[in-house]
């Protein structure tokens, strides 16, 4: 294999994809329906891929509510926490180019499973 066709099969995270739009009355961020001062959902793959073509990085849940209000955000943080997911208090914008804040963590690990 030439070294080209080598580079160009090495992954590399998510690739570049259109998605199709969301349905009609949910966020075209998330494809939820949630109220503007609301976080999108972190976990859609809607959400994931249109902020990963948007910033070049995987979204943290702090991005997700970057545009909420603090007693909204404060509420997520919460909620968040006991699901064992730690959200990280760094401003997203001051973050690194290619530092992700967190990495989106499955809200129900094993041990919480029933």
């Amino acid at each position: 294999m030439t070294d080209k066709l080598e580079e160009l099969l090495q992954p590399k995270g998510f690739l570049p994809m259109r998605l199709m739009k969301t349905a009609p009355g949910t966020c075209p961020e998330c494809g939820v329906k949630h109220k503007p001062e609301e976080p999108h959902d972190g976990g859609s793959i809607a959400y994931q891929y249109s902020f990963y073509n948007k910033h070049g990085r995987v979204p943290s849940w702090q991005d997700a509510m970057a545009h909420c209000p603090d007693h909204i955000k404060q509420i997520c943080i919460g909620v968040l926490t006991r699901f064992g997911i730690v959200v990280v208090s760094k401003e997203p914008e001051k973050a690194g180019e290619n530092e992700c804040l967190e990495h989106i963590q499955n809200p129900f690990p094993s041990s919480n499973l029933p």
